[in-house]
């Protein structure tokens, strides 16, 4: 009995220096789940019924702030001459402004997130509301920029410089392919919803 005592006291005394690479690799492995815990914060808050915090903001939240911003840039092409459009100096102002103040909402709310219906309903529905607007602003240069194709070729300051021109183009494309999509999509859904069976 003795023996075993002396034999586990020895086992013991050298267990630190035996588990030395254990214990790093264990700190490392902390070290690189910190990031991955950090990212499914989310989905467990989601999961246990809690309501995420509106900070810090994730690197798609700032991405999509810097992009809705970047519409300030549209604000000297509104002061370009355009008399053959009378209302596109509006609506370059308009969508301009309405779009960072979009942008805005989104990310103090965090409307984005996947919880964001349940954690802040009330400001989950003023974020579809301004989705909807942004699409009928779509419309509105959808009606101002594809009849007035032809001017591209006779750009000047006398009926309407490239720079408004171009940019309406841009966003009136931009629109169809969303709206094409939202179509595409609804059919699909029809679709699949007459397909399933029925109980």
């Amino acid at each position: 009995g003795h023996l075993d005592i002396e034999n586990y006291g020895c086992q013991s005394a050298n267990q630190p220096t035996a588990n030395g690479d254990d214990w790093s690799e264990s700190e490392n492995k902390g070290t690189a789940g910190g990031n991955s815990m950090e990212v499914a914060t989310q989905d467990e808050s989601a999961k246990n019924g809690k309501q995420q915090a509106l900070w810090p903001k994730t690197a798609n939240e700032y991405m999509f702030l810097g992009l809705d911003l970047a519409a300030a840039g549209m604000f000297p092409l509104g002061a370009m001459p355009c008399p053959s459009i009378p209302s596109a100096t509006i609506f370059i102002y308009v969508f301009a402004a309405f779009t960072m103040l979009a942008g805005i909402v989104n990310f103090v709310f965090s409307t984005k997130r996947k919880t964001a219906k349940t954690d802040r309903p009330k400001a989950f529905v003023v974020s579809q509301f301004l989705g909807i607007g942004h699409l009928g602003l779509g419309i509105w240069c959808m009606a101002l920029a594809y009849p007035n194709l032809g001017l591209l070729s006779e750009a000047s300051p006398q009926t309407c410089e490239k720079g408004p021109l171009v940019c309406m183009i841009i966003i009136a494309a931009i629109f169809s392919a969303v709206i094409v999509g939202l179509i595409g999509y609804g059919l699909y859904a029809v679709t699949c919803r007459r397909n399933s069976p029925k109980d």
